[in-house]
């Protein structure tokens, strides 16, 4: 792993060295400066983007969670009404025999 991070410094300082040799310092210069923005602002990209996820699965689990409560509820009401339905068919089969 370090010798992939060191990489991309290690061709960006060479490559400077052929844009200062080539053309100005200055233009050299100028590319470091840009590339030095260019990485502090994915660094400062990725600290928003890790906020934003954050927030995003806190807020999902809320959601999974109000769903989760919301089938279990439906469960209990559809159970409810089964037992119901049953209840009032052994009644009705009780009375029936009690009948005969």
């Amino acid at each position: 792993m370090l010798p992939m991070l060191a990489a991309a410094p290690a061709i960006n300082f060479f490559a400077y060295i052929i844009i200062g040799s080539c053309f100005e310092w200055a233009c050299s210069l100028v590319c470091l400066i840009v590339w030095l923005i260019i990485v502090v602002m994915q660094f400062l990209s990725q600290l928003k983007l890790r906020q934003i996820k954050q927030r995003e699965n806190a807020a999902n689990g809320f959601r999974i969670k109000l769903l989760n409560d919301m089938v279990e509820g439906i469960k209990s009401i559809k159970t409810n009404a089964i037992e119901t339905y049953y209840l009032q068919k052994v009644v009705s089969v009780r009375e029936q025999q009690a009948g005969h």
